[in-house]
């Protein structure tokens, strides 16, 4: 059976590394074979509603990965379960929506939901999975969100802020940190649809021009472009809508948080991401991507691990 494993989304960024220790680079990788695929009927009965009106379906089998190197012909294999969607076209292939383990436990669900929400607020990254939370969940290790949080506390190293390059928004975020970090924590949703509209929290920063809010929004199609940061995402009425940033040339000494930025909003498409948007006249809409940036680097810092 052809399946697709896309390189954005939730299986590459978390099932993938987490239970299977890989990710996907490169654009030929998301052509996937199943082999000795099974139809597991009682899996697929005991998904939650949604999901069963969705369409999912599980399967068990072997699923063969090509090699990130072309010129190599042997994929790798991996012995799984995986849940696939209904294509949107009769031509395509079923998406992968997740990978599970064959032996999985009955927190897995939990676990993933928890670590899915610690990479949305940048408190992880898909290498920390890796190099960190695989290891441990391959060890038996995490068996709910508690062995997450104690995974992320005490074996993820705080960030430590460079402090060089910031301007007076950031300086101000960082002077009083615990609002903008409580209005994160507070943007979470439960259980919401993949391409819901977006929600946001108003953050204070005092003693600058502009207002801002923090939001929780579906994104894709990120690129640079115009010497603005760009990207479509699902805006609060439901429709998509495209945002872009400030000017990035005018203020490079920003350039450090402009890149965060840029490989945050990257490692979150065809997903939900969360990003600091200017709320004032005359720039109300625009993403902001230094207050984004440093927002989020402040929820990886031992503050945050305090604070939380």
């Amino acid at each position: 059976m052809k399946v697709f494993i896309s390189i954005f989304g939730h299986a590459n960024s978390v099932s993938l590394p987490l239970r299977m220790g890989m990710v996907i680079t490169e654009k030929h990788q998301q052509f996937a074979q199943l082999s000795e695929a099974q139809y597991d009927e009682i899996g697929s009965k005991n998904q939650r509603q949604s999901e069963i009106e969705r369409g999912n379906r599980h399967y068990t089998g072997i699923l063969e990965i090509p090699h990130s190197d072309e010129n190599i012909n042997s994929p790798y294999k991996l012995q799984c379960r995986v849940v696939l969607a209904q294509p949107k076209h009769h031509d395509q292939s079923p998406p992968v929506v997740t990978i599970l383990k064959l032996d999985g436990n009955a927190g897995d669900m939990t676990v993933t939901k928890h670590i899915e929400r610690m990479l949305k607020r940048a408190q992880i990254s898909v290498q920390d999975l890796l190099d960190i939370f695989h290891p441990a969940y391959v060890r038996g290790e995490i068996q709910s969100s508690n062995d997450c949080e104690d995974i992320y506390r005490y074996k993820v190293e705080p960030l430590k802020l460079d402090l060089s390059s910031i301007g007076p928004a950031e300086k101000e975020i960082l002077k009083n940190p615990q609002p903008v970090v409580q209005a994160i924590v507070d943007n979470e949703i439960d259980d919401v649809e993949l391409k819901g509209p977006l929600q946001f929290r108003k953050i204070s920063i005092p003693n600058v021009k502009y207002e801002y809010v923090i939001a929780d929004a579906y994104i894709e199609n990120v690129r640079v472009e115009d010497d603005m940061i760009k990207f479509r995402c699902i805006d609060s009425k439901g429709h998509e809508r495209e945002l872009h940033s400030f000017k990035l040339s005018p203020r490079k000494h920003l350039s450090a948080l402009h890149e965060y930025a840029i490989k945050y909003l990257q490692s979150r498409q065809e997903q939900r991401a969360l990003i600091a948007i200017c709320n004032s006249e005359p720039c109300k809409g625009f993403f902001a991507e230094s207050v984004t940036a440093i927002s989020l680097q402040l929820m990886k810092t031992e503050f945050a691990k305090e604070n939380i």
